[in-house]
C-alpha cells in the first residue's frame, strides 16, 4: 500500500513564519476595511451631509448646478438643482456632502440642463448660460460659505439678476451719432482773442477820484482864461 502523507498542523502553527502570515493577512484586512470608510480613505477629506435652496432673484432656479470648492484644495462637491431650487451636494458618493471647511461656490444655470429639454447635449454643446456669468466662476461669483463638521442648516443662495439693458431706439441713435453744427453764441466769444487793430482801440478813461479835484485841460485852462478877460 502506497503510503499516505499527513501534514501536521500543529507543527505548521508553530513555525514563525506561519504567525506572521496570519498577522499579514489580519493587517491587510483592517486597511481594507478603513479604507471603506467615508472620508477616511488615504487622500479623502472628512466629509457631511450639505443641502441647500438656489434663488434667482425673488424665485427659486428650477434647474441648474450648485459646486462647492474647497479653499484649502482637493475633491469638489457639486449636486443637481430641482425645479423647487433644492440642491443635494455629493463628494465621494451620492450624497455624502462636502468637506468641512470653507468654500467658494459656483452656480450654473444652461438652457440643455432644462428637464423639458428632450435633447441630450453632447460634447460641450450645453447651451445659453441662464445665469449671470459672474456666478459661474468661483473667483467672481462672490459667494464663500462654511461647512461645518457637526452639522449644517439648508445653504440658502440669492442670486442677483442681470440689471435690464437700455433701449435706445433708432432716433435716439441718429441723434446721438449725428452733431447738430454750433450756433454762434456771443457769450462764449472770447473779446481777448479778438484781434483789434490799434488805432480802433478805444481809450480808456479814468474817473477822477472822488478825494481829488478833477484838474482842467490845457484847452479849458485857455478857454476859461479867454473867458474871464473877455468880462
Amino acid at each position: 500500500m502506497p503510503c499516505e502523507k499527513t501534514t501536521n498542523r500543529s507543527a505548521d502553527a508553530t513555525r514563525p513564519g506561519y504567525r506572521m502570515q496570519r498577522l499579514a493577512g489580519g493587517l491587510i484586512l483592517l486597511l481594507g476595511l478603513a479604507a471603506t470608510g467615508c472620508g477616511s480613505g488615504a487622500g479623502k477629506a472628512e466629509v457631511v451631509p450639505v443641502t441647500g435652496r438656489v434663488f434667482l432673484g425673488d424665485q427659486p432656479l428650477g434647474f441648474g448646478s450648485v459646486t462647492f470648492q474647497p479653499l484649502q484644495g482637493g475633491q469638489p462637491a457639486s449636486g443637481k438643482i430641482d425645479a423647487d431650487g433644492k440642491f443635494v451636494l455629493s463628494t465621494y458618493k451620492p450624497s455624502d456632502g462636502a468637506a468641512v471647511g470653507q468654500h467658494r461656490v459656483r452656480v450654473v444655470c444652461y438652457a440643455s440642463q432644462d428637464p423639458a429639454n428632450a435633447e441630450t447635449p453632447t460634447g460641450d454643446a450645453l447651451g445659453e448660460l441662464l445665469t449671470p456669468s459672474r456666478y459661474a466662476g468661483f473667483a467672481n461669483s462672490g459667494i464663500q460659505v462654511s461647512v461645518l463638521a457637526d452639522g449644517n442648516a439648508p445653504f440658502i443662495l440669492k442670486l442677483e439678476p442681470d440689471p435690464p439693458a437700455e433701449e435706445v431706439s433708432p432716433e435716439d441713435g441718429d441723434e446721438a451719432g449725428t452733431a447738430a453744427p454750433a450756433a454762434d453764441d456771443p457769450a462764449t466769444d472770447d473779446p481777448a482773442t479778438d484781434e483789434v487793430p490799434a488805432d480802433e482801440r478805444p481809450t480808456a478813461r479814468v474817473a477822477p477820484s472822488a478825494a481829488e479835484p478833477q484838474r482842467p485841460s490845457e484847452e479849458e485852462a485857455a478857454s476859461e482864461a479867454a473867458t474871464e478877460d473877455q468880462g
